[in-house]
């Protein structure tokens, strides 16, 4: 580790005395490597969008899985994960000594929501004080936050975004939520979810013509996974079969898996769903291919569910959604594209009420004007991320 600290010294003093440019060189954060779409599309988009604006940019890469993070994207791929409290300093010391930009990658990191509560954010808030003591640059890039229901997740949240350089959030919520709890307004900018930076303009669906209509779905084990309550978790199984008998009715039934292989995973849950249905459901898996994926989503007719990426890119495809409301992230969506009349409580979901809207959801109107006016909030992104470069 010494000789890396020691040739990154010799780098800058060459690149400050003018003989050459050296390429940037950043440390992207966030929840990657656990086989969770929604984080996978932004940091396959975030690092299409750096190689279009520089090349020769040095990309290391947080990561659960850094082999599979690594072969995947072309990048560097390191792991914290160490049973050894000393190990995993000397990799965090390692790794942020050898770049020159701590950037936070999407993903509504900044929440003390589920199982760890407030600990994930403490982590990066480590993180990011010995950034700023090294004297690297801290960017937080189309994030999102909340819930924040503890003090400490609110303080460490508070000091995360006021030590970072440039924050830029994703959905209005996020900044006045983030405002609520002492940030200061006019340091945040507003932009776009990473994960749509290929898409310029809201697309069309693809027409089929003489089959029945698809309808896709995209539900998980919340209170399994999350809440831990057998009860519920029956409860909302018993509601999902009902609910998909009934769509099977008029319509070929698709499940969008947005997670694989791990406690509480999507591709699990619509197995076990599978199993209880008297009809076919068809599993539609992410990791089986990112295109075939797309590709898919956008022949449906209509679209339900709760993953967040799930109903972002059904929006972006012009197909009529109705969410199910698990998160604030979900709410604060559809408030965006002026659709709350589509979004179901969680605790509220049943096959009959959900079907009552989704007799609607035929008739709604997408705002052509929503849907552009976010997908140009990508500019935002895109100004910091150049900026950042030429930096």
């Amino acid at each position: 580790m010494y000789l890396d600290m020691e040739a990154s010294l010799r780098a800058h003093s060459r690149c400050g005395a003018g003989l050459t440019r050296m390429p940037t060189r950043l440390l992207i954060i966030g929840y990657f490597g656990v086989n969770n779409a929604g984080d996978e599309l932004m940091l396959s988009a975030l690092v299409r969008m750096i190689r279009n604006l520089q090349p020769s940019a040095e990309i290391t890469v947080l990561s659960r899985n850094p082999e599979q993070t690594a072969r995947t994207y072309g990048v560097r791929s390191i792991t914290l994960s160490n049973p050894k409290r000393l190990i995993r300093w000397r990799l965090l010391l390692g790794c942020v000594w050898n770049c020159d930009i701590l950037l936070f990658g999407g993903g509504t990191f900044l929440q003390d929501y589920g199982v760890w509560g407030w600990r994930p954010i403490a982590a990066y808030l480590k993180l990011v004080m010995l950034a700023r003591l090294l004297a690297k640059k801290v960017i937080i890039l189309a994030a999102g936050a909340g819930p924040l229901e503890t003090a400490m997740g609110r303080s460490v949240s508070r000091w995360i975004v006021k030590l970072a350089q440039i924050t830029v959030m994703r959905d209005p919520d996020s900044i006045e939520l983030l405002q609520a709890i002492g940030c200061n307004r006019r340091h945040m900018r507003l932009g776009a979810d990473l994960a749509l930076y290929d898409t310029i303009q809201p697309q069309e669906p693809k027409p089929r013509i003489n089959c029945r209509p698809r309808a896709g779905i995209s539900f998980f084990p919340f209170y399994r996974s999350i809440c831990d309550d057998p009860s519920r978790h029956e409860a909302m199984k018993r509601e999902l079969v009902a609910l998909i008998h009934r769509l099977n009715s008029t319509h070929d039934v698709y499940f969008f898996a947005l997670q694989r292989d791990v406690d509480g995973a999507d591709n699990r849950f619509a197995a076990e769903i599978g199993g209880l249905c008297r009809c076919s459901l068809h599993l539609v898996d992410f990791f089986d291919g990112e295109n075939e994926f797309r590709e898919l989503l956008n022949t449906m007719a209509m679209c339900i569910g709760m993953r967040y990426h799930f109903l972002l890119l059904s929006l972006m495809a012009g197909i009529p959604a109705v969410a199910v409301n698990y998160n604030p992230k979900v709410a604060s969506l559809m408030k965006e594209m002026g659709l709350d009349g589509y979004l179901i409580e969680l605790e509220a979901f049943t096959a009959t009420g959900a079907m009552n809207i989704i007799g609607e959801c035929s008739e709604q109107h997408l705002f052509p004007d929503a849907v552009a006016g976010y997908l140009k909030r990508q500019e935002t992104n895109l100004a910091v991320v150049r900026d950042i470069l030429k930096g």
